[in-house]
């Protein structure tokens, strides 16, 4: 049974789970590389045994309460636009997904209250011509200020999920003419995100601890503009982070997805 249907399901009469670690090709076929979950019911018995059972969940909307301030500056003379924003949010009503213990299937609930406050700026500057750079910084003090009595798997000291302390993106770009051939436009951009955690249970095994990301293209442009080439490389220096998460404590289990390793692009584009 696929965890996509099996983690929906509710068990019936069972008698024991059994996580079967490893490839089990041999016991459930070649596409049971990433282990199994052996499940046995008890054996049926000469009474005759009946039950009614009736189930509802629901989640209210999540509200928030948000207040900033901030500034927009935009310079002539420097050729210098600069951005200031500081806010802080009142975070109400959380929905959050978890496996209550003894639960196989993730649910959804309503599971706390945080309050959520931040500074971010803003760059765009040209110091000479044909040069530009681009930059932005946020930093975040995410706290959860209460919890819901469902919130069993998670406390007060748990990060909240892909909040970052501080983040920041930097680019910097220069155009080289070359007569009546066309140009050329060199750019870099390095990003930067520290610790993120993806589950509200802070689990060690899917967390990112931060990584910096540097992505170089270049492009030519014919002097008509009207063909346009373009090669890059992502992820220069090869980094491996995380970009998303998943675990769950009753199946003993965790998954993450990693960004790319090293790779490289290229592209034409003819404007008509």
């Amino acid at each position: 049974m696929g965890r996509t249907v099996g983690g929906v399901l509710d068990l019936v009469d069972p008698a024991r789970v059994e996580v079967l670690r490893g490839p089990q090709g041999s016991l459930f076929g070649r596409n049971t590389i990433g282990g199994a979950i052996s499940l046995t019911s008890k054996d049926p018995t000469d009474e005759t045994e009946g039950f009614i059972k009736a189930t509802t969940g629901a989640f209210d909307p999540e509200d928030v309460t948000n207040l900033e301030i901030g500034l927009k500056t935009f310079i002539p003379a420097a050729d210098l636009r600069l951005n200031i924003a500081a806010f802080t949010a009142d975070y109400q009503n959380i929905q959050v997904q978890g496996n209550p213990p003894g639960q196989i299937a993730t649910v959804t609930f309503n599971g706390a209250e945080a309050t959520i406050s931040g500074l971010e700026l803003e760059l765009d500057w040209s110091p000479v011509n044909n040069l530009i750079l681009n930059g932005s910084l946020g930093l975040l003090d995410a706290q959860y200020e209460s919890l819901d009595e469902n919130s069993n798997e998670f406390t007060l000291e748990d990060n909240l999920i892909r909040t970052p302390t501080s983040s920041y993106n930097l680019g910097i770009s220069y155009l080289f003419g070359i007569g009546d051939a066309g140009s050329l436009l060199p750019r870099v951009d390095i990003t930067s995100q520290n610790n993120i955690h993806f589950e509200p249970a802070n689990n060690d095994l899917i967390f990112e601890d931060g990584y910096n990301n540097i992505n170089a293209t270049l492009t030519y442009t014919t002097e008509s503009k009207k063909i346009n080439i373009t090669a890059g490389i992502i992820n220069l220096t090869d980094e491996r982070y995380l970009l998303a998460g998943d675990s769950n404590g009753t199946l003993s289990y965790a998954n993450g997805i990693y960004a790319r390793p090293r790779n490289w692009f290229a592209s034409v584009r003819y404007d008509f």
